[in-house]
C-alpha cells in the first residue's frame, strides 16, 4: 500500500499547462516512488479547484494527503520533512515562502529530465516575502475530515487557497517548514472575462467568500458554522 498521496488537481486542455502538469507528475513519480500519484479533476467550466481537490480526495488510498498544485515543485527531501511533519502532528502542514520561476528558466527546466536533481539558476526566481497561503497542503486525512474539506463555492481562479488555510489554522493548528515552495511560470490572461481578470463575476464573489472566512479566522465556533453551510 502507499504510504501517502500525492494529489494534482488539474483540467487538461492548455498545452502549457498540461506540459507542467506532466513535467510535475513524472518527477514526483520517479521521486517518490512509496507515494500514489493522482492527477484529475471535475469537468466543469470555469474550473472548480475545491471540487478537483475533493475529488482527488476521496480517491486517495492513503491517509496522509499531499495536495499539490499542478504548477507547483518543491525540493524532494524537503517535501520528504513536511510529509513526517503532518505525520507526527494533527495539523496543516505549509512551506514558508513562495519562489516565482520567470518564464525563460521555466522553460528551461521543463526541458530537463524530471528524474533529474531539481535545480533553478538564482536569476530566473522572484522570490516573496510573507506567508505562503497556497501551493502545498500536506495534512492527514484526519485533520483534513476536521477542517470539512475544500469549499466548493469558489469557482473559477482565486482565494479557495487562503480560505482553506485560514479554516486549517483555526480548527486545527499549522506549522510551516522553513523551505521555499517553487511556482512555475505560465500565461496569464487578465482579458475581460478571463481567468485572472480580478473584476471578474466570480473572482469578485470568491473574494467576497474569502472576506468570510477571514472574519472567522481564529474563532472555531464561526468557522465551522461557514463550513457547514458548504453545499
Amino acid at each position: 500500500m502507499p504510504d501517502f498521496s500525492v494529489l494534482i488537481p488539474h483540467n487538461p486542455g492548455d498545452p502549457h499547462r498540461d506540459r507542467v502538469c506532466d513535467w510535475n507528475r513524472r518527477r514526483w513519480e520517479t521521486h517518490c516512488p512509496q507515494a500514489e500519484v493522482l492527477v484529475g479533476g471535475v469537468d466543469s467550466s470555469p474550473p472548480n479547484r475545491s471540487a478537483n481537490r475533493n475529488l482527488l480526495a476521496a480517491q486517495a488510498t492513503t491517509d496522509l494527503l499531499v495536495f499539490a498544485d499542478a504548477d507547483c515543485t518543491a525540493r524532494i527531501r524537503d517535501l520528504g520533512r513536511a510529509v513526517e511533519m503532518a505525520r507526527a502532528n494533527p495539523v496543516l502542514v505549509k512551506f514558508r515562502r513562495a519562489a516565482w520561476v520567470l518564464e525563460e528558466e521555466t522553460l528551461r527546466v521543463l526541458g530537463t529530465d524530471p528524474a533529474g536533481v531539481l535545480g533553478f539558476d538564482p536569476e530566473g526566481l522572484a522570490v516573496r516575502k510573507g506567508q505562503l497561503m497556497g501551493f502545498f497542503y500536506i495534512l492527514s486525512r484526519e485533520v483534513f475530515d476536521r477542517i470539512g474539506r475544500w469549499d466548493e463555492r469558489f469557482v473559477g481562479w482565486g482565494e479557495e487557497d487562503i480560505a482553506f488555510t485560514l479554516a486549517a489554522q483555526t480548527l486545527a493548528g499549522m506549522e510551516i517548514i522553513q523551505a521555499p515552495a517553487y511556482h512555475l511560470w505560465h500565461p496569464r490572461n487578465k482579458a475581460a472575462g478571463a481567468e485572472h481578470n480580478k473584476q471578474s463575476e466570480s473572482f469578485r464573489a470568491n473574494k467576497a467568500l474569502c472576506r468570510r472566512y477571514e472574519a472567522a479566522s481564529g474563532k472555531p465556533a464561526a468557522m465551522r458554522k461557514l463550513i457547514r453551510t458548504c453545499p
